[in-house]
């Protein structure tokens, strides 16, 4: 077996000290927005607000889905992609979700870890793993499908390449069609996270970053 790799803290960038109370954007209310805007907002609280309320105490659209409503006709088709990318998959939510904590946790990005650490563990995986990766460290696993998507998620969001053996491996854990959508998932939470702390959307109040408490 390759050896796992995971991202040290100061991998390639310089340790980001503080979360930024609010967002880089300007702040574009529901009031503010033009009609394609708020029909792309409709349509995001619908899908996507049933767990989470996603106007902030401001007014804005919290999460990365402010950035889809500002430019409305990329918006349209990120949250189509997404839609598909989280609930058509083939791969199961426990192992899905794992995939995306870990891109999540690669990337220090706050709210997708936040988010998608909180599914992962209601769909099974345990509260170890999530501590280690927030900490940056490979975590231990019991479970051979969970340590063949860890391996392959690790592998690709690192080095862009994933080897023939952790490749093999994945595939054997849960079959090519599942391996094609994670590669997706992978690709597509990387954007989320790119978005995310290019614009410093914050935390909900209350809610303690896991990567830039110190």
């Amino acid at each position: 077996m390759q050896n796992r790799l995971v991202r040290p803290k100061n991998y390639l960038y310089p340790e980001v000290t503080t979360v930024s109370p609010m967002s880089r954007l300007p702040l574009l209310t529901y009031d503010d927005a033009d009609p394609q805007q708020r029909a792309l907002w409709d349509n995001i609280v619908a899908s996507r607000g049933g767990a989470l309320d996603l106007t902030t105490a401001d007014g804005r659209l919290a999460g990365p889905f402010e950035t889809f409503v500002r430019r409305p006709d990329l918006g349209e088709h990120l949250i189509k992609v997404g839609g598909v990318v989280r609930f058509g998959s083939s791969l199961d939510t426990r192992l899905l979700e794992l995939a995306i904590t870990t891109v999540g946790a690669h990337w220090q990005s706050e709210f997708e870890f936040w988010a998608h650490s909180a599914l992962a563990l209601e769909a099974g995986i345990d509260q170890s793993i999530v501590d280690a990766l927030a900490a940056g460290t490979a975590p231990v696993f019991t479970d051979v499908a969970e340590q063949a998507i860890y391996d392959y998620t690790i592998t690709l969001v690192t080095t862009g390449h994933v080897g023939q053996e952790i490749y093999d491996a994945a595939v054997e854990a849960v079959g090519v069609d599942a391996v094609v959508d994670m590669t997706h998932t992978i690709g597509y939470y990387s954007q989320i996270s790119f978005l995310l702390n290019a614009f410093e959307v914050p935390l909900p109040t209350g809610i303690e970053p896991r990567f830039n408490a110190n």
